[in-house]
């Protein structure tokens, strides 16, 4: 005699375990799905992504640096580092913003010129007449433009609140040459995060190897909806590493979509040669890597009519690798 109560509890778990297999199957059916998607650019913002962007988000410090916010990197013992002056920034001889700074009632900043260039030095200053060569086989042996203590290996930060611009264009944080101007074409060098577009979420990188006309670029990737309206953070980071027994160079990007503490690393990019032609132009080869320090960090961008600003830094990291 068939027990119906028996043969109905197992019915019920076949029921359960068929069920629990179809959600599960659905569930990696929708990740992939995603993930195919974000990589073709149908999705643009982060907050429908299902996982963080980038390889290695996550930070090698819980450090804070003296503005709250978060440090991806350590300090390099003795190093330097620069903080901005939130109650009179033109009053610090590190910095030359070179546009005007009108204090909103938040103690941020608010900027109104279409081109901007905040110019931020070392301990030491700029000063031109100490730069001895361009050559840049003779700077890539030296280690430094200017002074020893160049900015070479560093994390750039810079809170910003882009309020409105005619147009698309990006915020680009940068280091490793001096000034940037056709007159001096090879102090104009340097590695630069192209870290965020206004208004198409995209980022890249890009290596300068003269001024103005030895541009290269990594390809551009969606990675947020339009910033416009909201505070964000932005976090360029530079430095050199060992691989296979050379002197290699590792660019990243981070992005704080909300400003809440929640970086995550949105691109990378490993300059191991092969990367730029224009070498030359300035006594280097032709895909020269850029391994020297510079006496100028600086945050760009341009097209923009109005940009907050808050707690930007630089600060010489000790490299990760």
């Amino acid at each position: 005699m068939i027990n119906i109560s028996k043969f109905w509890d197992i019915s019920k778990s076949v029921t359960v375990i068929g069920i629990m297999i179809l959600v599960l199957s659905l569930s990696n059916l929708n990740q992939i799905s995603s993930r195919v998607a974000y990589a073709v650019g149908i999705m643009d913002s982060p907050s429908i992504f299902p996982f963080k962007t980038g390889t290695s988000t996550t930070s090698t410090t819980n450090t804070l640096d003296k503005f709250g916010v978060k440090e991806i990197y350590l300090t390099k013992s003795g190093g330097e580092q620069w903080y901005m002056n939130m109650q009179n920034p033109t009053s610090d001889t590190r910095f030359g913003p070179h546009v005007t700074l009108t204090k909103n009632s938040d103690g941020s900043y608010k900027i109104t010129s279409n081109k901007v260039r905040l110019e931020v030095y070392t301990s030491s200053g700029y000063h031109p007449d100490k730069i001895t060569t361009y050559n840049q086989q003779q700077l890539s042996a030296k280690g430094y433009m200017q002074s020893p203590n160049d900015w070479k290996n560093v994390e750039m930060t810079g809170i910003v609140k882009l309020i409105s611009s005619p147009s698309d264009d990006n915020f680009a944080w940068y280091n490793r040459g001096g000034v940037h101007t056709d007159s001096k074409p090879c102090e104009g060098v340097g590695y630069k995060g192209d870290i965020m577009y206004f208004f198409s979420g995209k980022t890249r990188f890009a290596k300068e190897q003269w001024h103005s006309g030895g541009y290269s670029f990594t390809p551009l990737k969606t990675v947020s909806s339009s910033i416009q309206g909201k505070w964000v953070g932005l976090k360029y980071i530079v430095y050199n590493f060992q691989q296979n027994g050379k002197t290699v160079v590792k660019v990243e990007s981070w992005f704080d979509a909300n400003n809440n503490g929640n970086w995550a690393k949105i691109n990378e990019f490993v300059d191991t040669r092969g990367w730029g032609n224009q070498g030359t132009y300035c006594g280097g080869t032709p895909d020269q890597l850029i391994t020297w320090g510079g006496p100028i960090a600086t945050f760009r961008w341009d097209t923009a009519t109005n940009v907050s600003i808050k707690n930007f830094s630089v600060r010489e990291i000790q490299p990760p690798l």
